[in-house]
């Protein structure tokens, strides 16, 4: 409850002097707690809506969108990723994720910015997952994640970074259009991508190759200990570094376009 947190919500009624908190349990008592908790309500049952799994939770999560927005003033730079929170019983909303520190929960796809602070987020529901803002019925879900979740920061000169999942070149355009920068690993199969690029081959590492498009986007093959690929709607081909680390464990500076640092530093 929050800044006094507790492992379970009794424990604030405990007669333990560890645990007890005696201004929550002299406010009420805990079965009145446990009784208000159990008929909460945010939204009234007779406005259900049908492709929206979260409908009864739908204005807490407006609520809560439109005021961390209020409250901080994030970062030009901001990233977009999924996060988990933890959840260990039956919901047809839990995913499972082994790759992530919790691994079964709800996923979010949320816009952070350097510090950690989340300025907006959405709940992954699967195809009914709610969007937010207007962009073309074509966009596929990396891509619509994406657009919803900045539409309110539109035309301000954002500089978003996403990795391979979101990253697609309609996208770029897109924020392009919006006037917000967007900068992104891209997967190598991906429809549109420039032929003629240096093969893994013909590269060492710190090695680049680079084509723009006639709209000025810029896709750069770059080789670490193997092949990364960015596509980035605003980046030059300026050249920089970034500290990697070798087969030895030290840690040293490798030449890279300015692209690929700024993805390593706010993806």
């Amino acid at each position: 409850m929050g800044y006094h947190v507790l492992p379970s919500y009794t424990h604030y009624w405990s007669s333990e002097p560890d645990l007890g908190v005696e201004i929550v349990a002299s406010t009420m008592t805990r079965s009145r707690f446990q009784a208000l908790l159990s008929n909460l309500h945010v939204k009234n049952e007779a406005n259900a809506t049908e492709n929206d799994k979260l409908w009864k939770l739908r204005p807490l999560i407006d609520r809560l969108n439109l005021n961390f927005g209020k409250l901080y003033n994030a970062n030009q730079c901001q990233s977009i990723d999924e996060s988990m929170i933890l959840f260990k019983s039956r919901s047809t909303l839990k995913q499972y994720c082994p790759m992530k520190p919790i691994k079964r929960g709800y996923k979010l796809w949320v816009r952070a910015d350097s510090s950690g602070y989340i300025s907006k987020f959405c709940v992954y529901q699967g195809k009914v997952t709610k969007s937010y803002g207007q962009f073309p019925a074509t966009f596929g879900l990396g891509e619509s994640v994406v657009a919803s979740l900045c539409h309110d920061i539109f035309q301000k000169g954002h500089k978003i970074f996403f990795d391979n999942f979101f990253t697609f070149l309609p996208l770029l355009s897109f924020l392009k259009e919006k006037d917000t920068f967007g900068c992104g690993t891209i997967r190598a199969n991906r429809k549109g991508l420039p032929a003629g690029m240096k093969t893994d081959k013909q590269m060492q590492r710190g090695d680049y190759d680079y084509r723009v498009s006639d709209d000025g986007l810029l896709f750069c093959k770059w080789m670490d200990n193997k092949a990364v690929t960015i596509a980035s709607n605003y980046h030059g081909t300026a050249p920089t570094s970034v500290k990697r680390t070798q087969k030895d464990g030290t840690r040293e500076q490798v030449a890279c376009p300015e692209a690929v640092r700024a993805g390593f530093l706010f993806s």
